[in-house]
């Protein structure tokens, strides 16, 4: 049984069913996240790096959403993994740009499995 369920009372007398995680469930989770962490940080650094001049990085993050102000982290000049793990980079770059990608959500894919 990976999921606990809570009937929760609606407004509308009605009930809400609520799944609650298994501890061990949320503890796999946890290790799929921490694991695939640094990967998405590496694929950050390799898109990065593709955007070699400082003008394509700037309209590629304006592009991408990010303000005029926060997109002028592309004429930073740290070096690549130290900008990957950046506020900008993270909100631009984040699980919902890989997923567009095709790169595949493990932990998404693992609760459907369970």
């Amino acid at each position: 049984m990976p999921v606990r369920e809570v009937n929760i009372p609606k407004p509308d007398k009605g009930l809400r069913a609520l799944g609650i995680p298994t501890v061990t469930d949320r503890l796999i989770q946890q290790a799929i996240s921490q694991k695939l962490s640094p990967i998405r940080r590496k694929l950050r650094v390799i898109v990065w790096k593709h955007w070699k001049k400082p003008r394509t990085k700037f309209r590629k993050l304006l592009g991408m959403g990010l303000p005029n102000l926060q997109a002028r982290i592309a004429w930073c000049r740290k070096k690549y993994w130290r900008l990957s793990k950046t506020p900008q980079l993270n909100t631009v770059m984040g699980i919902a740009y890989f997923k567009e990608k095709g790169l595949i959500n493990l932990v998404e894919r693992y609760c459907l499995v369970r």
